[in-house]
């Protein structure tokens, strides 16, 4: 008894050549399917819109710096870099930081705002507008104090300031991109479209 258990377990231990080459199959199998698993997390593509023009897609991987997509839209846009300006949700994006810093993710849409080659800069690269805005409200508020008491004017201007505010935060970026192109060409006149495809 003792022969036959030891014959039948030397027939386990050394299987055929083909359940070899099937085991060897699904390793390899295994080893290709997990690669390509891979391989779509580190890769993605990233859709680019600039306000007027046509969506680029480029490839990136979510440790991409902002400043290698603007070169990369470079390639595809001819718009230099120093005149972009990138977007994610209303957000720009510092060229230093990476885009996994914004959570910016496969099939994510990147706005682009071109900059004019003479456009003035902030701090936070984004043209300063509240002396003018400040301004503004100045010239309402004293608008306002010739037709109302102070109490009512001051009444008015904030109320007309919240609305004002929440106005701005219900544009979506297609109407920022139709009041763009109506302010920039009131005549409906040329556009450059260099750098559309």
């Amino acid at each position: 008894m003792t022969s036959s258990s030891t014959v039948s377990i030397l027939r386990v231990s050394n299987p055929p050549k083909s359940v070899k080459l099937t085991r060897w199959f699904f390793v390899f199998l295994f080893c290709l399917t997990f690669e390509g698993l891979f391989s779509i997390i580190v890769e993605m593509i990233v859709n680019v819109k600039p306000l007027q023009g046509k969506e680029c897609c480029v490839q990136v991987t979510e440790d991409e710096k902002v400043s290698t997509v603007k070169e990369l839209i470079f390639a595809r846009l001819n718009i230099p870099a120093n005149q972009q300006r990138l977007l994610y949700k209303g957000k720009a994006l510092a060229d230093g930081h990476r885009l996994s810093d914004y959570a910016i993710g496969p099939e994510a849409k990147l706005n682009l705002v071109i900059r004019q080659t003479g456009e003035k800069t902030g701090a936070l690269g984004v043209g300063s507008s509240s002396n003018t805005q400040d301004r503004v409200w100045q010239i309402v508020s004293s608008i306002l104090a010739r037709h109302f008491s102070p109490a009512d004017a001051s009444k008015v201007l904030e109320h007309l300031i919240k609305e004002y505010e929440r106005s701005i935060q219900q544009l979506s970026l297609d109407d920022i991109e139709r009041l763009a192109g109506r302010l920039l060409h009131p005549n409906g006149g040329s556009i450059d479209s260099s750098y559309m495809d």
